[in-house]
């Protein structure tokens, strides 16, 4: 996507969208954290827990919820 792309989809946007999307921008723009090896198990866990189809949509979370 161009700028010009961004810039034309932004500017649809109402004040309240564009300050989450100014929070989204300067996220992206920190420093990476390092995890932990506890969290890195955690992930892997994760990981393997997908490949195995263990996991629910979002849509299906939040419809039970």
């Amino acid at each position: 996507m161009s700028k010009e792309a961004l810039i034309k989809q932004l500017e649809g946007l109402s004040e309240e969208e564009m300050s989450e999307v100014l929070k989204f921008v300067r996220l992206l723009q920190e420093e990476a954290e390092e995890l932990s090896d506890e969290e890195l198990q955690e992930v892997r866990a994760g990981q393997e827990e997908f490949r195995r189809g263990e996991w629910t949509r979002w849509e299906d979370v939040k419809r039970d919820v």
